[in-house]
């Protein structure tokens, strides 16, 4: 038994598969993370979350697939909402294939990677996988970009944005009093 959803960010293809103990899927959907209150600021979430419900014997443990159409980073982490208690936290039971085009799930009614925390028969569980925020480095974007560039990479920056006109404004009129004097 396998489902699929478009993902509410980036519009990826996430399948959904049933492994072990699990009667059958209820419900499928994406959530955007704008959506999941207490997100780690630390972390974004490049496809969003899904968050899917289904039934099993009460407090069964079951296994699912959740099949990515993209391969997730090498830094991923798979992370689980608790609807109860509002927590985001790194799922402790998930594992990557090699090819991290996959996520194995194990779950537990009325226990881990269920939202309700009941053990009725029915898992909820809205999740989804989170990378480091890789923060802006220092000058970038900043006037000396072209000169960085031309001289073939990203040279330090010794001079300042100021000094760096001075010097320019000097070679330019070094070179104009050098073409004035050849032609006299």
């Amino acid at each position: 038994m396998e489902w699929f959803v478009n993902t509410s960010v980036g519009g990826a293809i996430k399948g959904l598969q049933a492994v072990t103990n699990v009667r059958r899927f209820v419900s499928l959907k994406a959530v955007a993370p704008s959506q999941i209150p207490g997100l780690p600021s630390n972390r974004e979430f490049p496809i969003g979350f899904i968050a899917f419900g289904l039934e099993c014997a009460e407090g069964a443990q079951v296994t699912v697939n959740v099949h990515l159409s993209q391969a997730a980073p090498t830094n991923a982490e798979w992370y689980f909402y608790n609807q109860v208690t509002r927590d985001v936290s790194v799922y402790s039971s998930a594992t990557f294939s090699t090819t991290r085009t996959m996520v194995t799930l194990s779950l537990r009614d009325g226990g881990i990677g269920d939202a309700d925390g009941e053990a009725n028969g029915v898992i909820i569980d809205p999740s989804g996988y989170g990378v480091p925020i890789v923060p802006v480095t220092e000058g970038a974007g900043d006037d000396n970009c072209f000169i960085s560039t031309a001289a073939g990479g990203s040279a330090p920056h010794i001079l300042g944005a100021e000094t760096s006109l001075m010097l320019l404004l000097l070679m330019a009129l070094g070179a104009a009093l050098f073409v004035r004097k050849v032609r006299k």
